[in-house]
């Protein structure tokens, strides 16, 4: 079975928020101000500590219970954590603030005393945690926080930290130029993996026009997992590991997938030497996988296996493991139980959001509010085996939709059909003065096209179509439901076509437009972002102070806001 987390690949501005959470702006602007680097935690040693034992030996404040082993000895019981789950494993957070991601360790029927918790940074002067996981960014930089059993310290999870001062988010006093890579998003960032089973998460380096993308792979324990140059993920042994990837460019831009490796835990005589001064076995006595120690020698590997009562459920398989959804719309995976003859495949349905998806004791997904969030689905009978979907929302259109003030309107983003408000007042004021103000200069800047309806906006949209083809009408032009000129806050100025960048009315309007509350909507190098060609001739008002904001940053609008541009289809 493959357990799969995932960061908020989603959006972030500040901080990937712990759980699920409505997509906040900027979180496609992970910029590094520090050229610290940073080491993931040292997890060479992941291997089960469980060893034959006089009883008289044992610790009695680590001794939960005493237990006969296989060869009659008294031994101290293994603890039961085998697992460990985060809302979240990669963020963002400012210099001075703080966040706890939300741990769940497995199986989650094991006793409190059980799962106590041990928090490391692997660079405090970058972000410090305390013993209940609160992280704190004390400097621009990043770094690796880790979680561990207390019990079963070989089990632990990693939160990929970027500090960044907030009077520099995106960095541009870095010395890095603005095509550089400031932040690398995987699929995914835990797994789980059976023994020869081989993965790769998808890559998505920030920005996309950066010109250096490629990637550097490692493993924290080849003994547990390998990557190659590519991100093939390649389970050896059970354990655990952590695979980073760093940029080629900027090796401190990095992010991690935890790797758990299922499979019989064995401890070799070598480990059991150094506790209990057993003899080190020789290459004869090592037992393969699944092979039990004879009993008459118990000097030989101690299997440790998970109990397997017949008929119980040892896997759940989906038909499906992630999903886009509209608000409103509903979706229900088919569920297999494995084996096929367990007695009991009873379901537990869960939603780590409700605010974003419900969902319901049959597995029917219902998609609530924008944002992202985990559906899990458990075997009642054992709810240590689950499996998830992660549910991504967009919006259904039934409303404009906002995000930090700022009303967007893309090809993720539409409108309803009945939303029809007409010019915006303000926004006509302002074009206004911005063509009076072109006038003192000379210059000659008129309105060619402002607001336009939904039905008008499908009439030319269709004849596109009709002359280009879709794929191509779709460069240039908005399907109905996803144009700004709905919205009325926006202009086409002049000619509506390529001559008009070459005249001095797109050179003056370039450099002043932030001054009345525009921006020039589709910059040109940001079409892979905006998802349109370069339109010298659309400008999209904002307000003066938002405007210049963006304007300084040299972002587009997406990339300022932290948000993509993609058709559902």
């Amino acid at each position: 079975m493959k357990r799969n987390g995932y960061t908020a690949a989603i959006a972030i501005a500040a901080v990937i928020l712990a759980g699920c959470s409505s997509t906040p702006p900027g979180n496609d602007q992970n910029v590094q101000t520090d050229s610290t680097v940073t080491t993931v935690p040292d997890t060479s040693a992941v291997v089960e500590t469980w060893a034959v034992t006089e009883a008289t030996d044992l610790d009695p404040a680590n001794a939960e219970a005493i237990v006969d082993g296989p060869d009659g000895t008294s031994q101290k019981a293994p603890s039961p954590i085998n697992g460990i789950e985060l809302s979240y494993y990669a963020i963002e957070v400012e210099i001075g603030d703080s966040f706890m991601p939300i741990v769940t360790m497995y199986p989650e029927t094991a006793s409190s005393s059980d799962k106590g918790e041990i928090w490391e940074s692997a660079d405090t002067s970058i972000a410090t945690v305390d013993s209940q996981g609160t992280i704190t960014g004390v400097s621009p930089g990043y770094t690796t926080v880790t979680v561990k059993s207390e019990k079963n310290p070989n089990v632990f999870a990693a939160v990929s930290v970027r500090v960044y001062d907030g009077d520099d988010y995106y960095g541009y006093d870095s010395g890095y130029d603005d095509d550089v890579v400031r932040r690398i998003e995987l699929t995914y960032n835990s797994i789980d993996m059976d023994v020869g089973d081989t993965d790769m998460p998808y890559v998505t380096m920030h920005p996309s026009y950066a010109e250096d993308v490629s990637e550097i792979w490692t493993s924290s324990d080849e003994n547990v997992a390998t990557v190659d140059g590519k991100g093939n993920i390649t389970a050896v042994a059970p354990g655990y590991a952590v695979i980073t990837v760093k940029a080629a460019a900027r090796p401190e831009i990095f992010t991690t997938v935890t790797v758990h490796v299922n499979g019989d835990l064995y401890l070799d005589r070598s480990t059991a030497a150094a506790e209990t001064g057993a003899p080190a076995p020789s290459s004869e006595d090592e037992g393969g996988e699944g092979t039990e120690a004879p009993a008459d020698d118990p000097d030989d590997l101690v299997s440790i296996t998970k109990s397997d009562r017949p008929g119980a459920v040892h896997e759940i398989r989906l038909t499906f493991y992630s999903t886009e959804m509209e608000i409103g719309q509903t979706i229900m995976p088919i569920v297999t139980m494995l084996p096929d003859d367990a007695y009991d495949t009873s379901e537990i349905w869960t939603s780590s959001d409700e605010n974003v998806a419900t969902v319901d004791s049959k597995g029917n997904i219902t998609a609530v509010g924008i944002g992202e969030c985990i559906v899990t689905v458990q075997s009642e009978s054992d709810p240590d085996v689950e499996a998830n979907v992660s549910v991504k929302v967009r919006t259904s259109g039934s409303e404009p939709t906002y995000i930090d003030g700022i009303m967007i309107v893309n090809k993720s983003y539409p409108l309803p059909e009945d939303y029809n408000p007409g010019v915006d007042p303000t926004a006509q004021a302002a074009v206004d003065e911005l063509i009076t103000a072109a006038a003192r200069e000379g210059l000659n800047i008129f309105v060619s096209s402002g607001f336009r309806s939904y039905e008008r906006q499908k009439t030319i949209y269709d004849q596109y179509v009709e002359r280009s083809g879709k794929e191509e009408a779709d460069t240039y032009s908005a399907r109905p439901g996803y144009s700004e000129h709905q919205t009325g806050l926006c202009f086409d100025l002049n000619s509506i076509d390529d001559t008009f960048a070459e005249t001095k009315e797109y050179a003056w309007l370039k450099d002043h437009a932030h001054e009345y509350g525009f921006i020039i909507r589709f910059p040109e190098g940001k079409e892979d972002v905006t998802g349109y060609q370069f339109e010298a001739w659309h400008i999209r008002y904002l307000g003066v102070d938002t405007a210049t904001k963006v304007y300084e940053s040299g972002l587009c609008l997406e990339e300022y806001l932290g948000v993509d541009s993609r058709y559902p289809d």
